[in-house]
């Protein structure tokens, strides 16, 4: 008996570990997707993996919704000429993960490229990782 309650929980350990690498390299893959979206200037691609109920901190402390945010980048008043990630950093809870990265971004309006400490909080729903908040926070210095 102890032989199969054992046998069951690898089993369930085995499963769930699957689960988690595969949430995670769906998770990677959907970042690099956000990444381009954003760095193309791209609102409704980079809109299709906002959350409905999303929430952006902007570099200035401006709270905004998704209608909000994506209104803002089809405007063209926030346009990048580049935009990348760097020092990714995952951590996942369950169905949950927060992501800090650096950001490095030039935008259109000005001739010095900003570094930006980001944090975004994402959660796997629907069969799809979904950014539900992100905050971006000037690095000085």
């Amino acid at each position: 008996m102890r032989l199969i309650a054992l046998l069951i929980a690898m089993m369930f350990s085995s499963i769930c570990t699957g689960y988690a690498q595969s949430n995670k390299s769906s998770l990677d893959q959907m970042l690099k997707d956000y990444e381009g979206a954003v760095a193309a200037n791209d609102a409704s691609a980079a809109a299709s993996f906002m959350a409905d109920d999303y929430t952006f901190i902007s570099p200035q402390g401006i709270v905004m919704d998704k209608h909000q945010r994506t209104k803002l980048m089809k405007s063209g008043k926030v346009k990048f000429d580049s935009f990348t990630y760097e020092d990714v950093n995952v951590k996942m809870y369950g169905n949950t993960a927060i992501v800090y990265k650096t950001i490095k971004a030039k935008f259109s309006d000005s001739k010095q490229t900003r570094i930006i400490a980001s944090t975004t909080v994402l959660v796997f729903k629907d069969n799809r990782w979904q950014i539900v908040a992100s905050q971006a926070t000037p690095v000085v210095g």
